[in-house]
């Protein structure tokens, strides 16, 4: 409604659901595995590398062992560590072979790769 001042009066309507109110209060969060997978990463840095790799690693649940691997392209496990969330390390590489790496994080059911080049 407009007045002949100028000012106006704005109404809004809410539409009242017919479910009851304690059903919208109930506000857990329920989470599938494919939503801890996507958050389960590797961060390494610098890629490519020469002597050694600083590792962090994202979306680590409390509570559960996880292993960090690095895997030549012929499948030899070339190093192995336990993780942690929050932490990050530092992995060398000087005795490992020049070409393409794999690094896996792996535990609970959940496994993400990611490729590195050792130079």
């Amino acid at each position: 409604m407009i007045f002949a001042n100028g000012a106006y009066n704005l109404t809004d309507t809410v539409a009242v659901p017919s479910y009851p109110l304690w059903f919208m209060e109930d506000m857990r969060c329920y989470v599938g595995m494919n939503e801890i997978n996507s958050r389960l990463a590797i961060h390494a840095k610098p890629n490519p590398a020469t002597e050694e790799i600083s590792i962090s690693i994202t979306g680590l649940q409390n509570e559960v062992a996880y292993t960090f691997e690095i895997i030549s392209m012929s499948g030899e496990l070339l190093f192995e560590l336990p993780v942690y969330p929050k932490k990050e390390y530092r992995i060398p590489l000087d005795e490992m072979p020049t070409g393409t790496l794999l690094m896996r994080i792996s535990g609970n059911g959940v496994s993400v790769t990611k490729r590195i080049i050792k130079l």
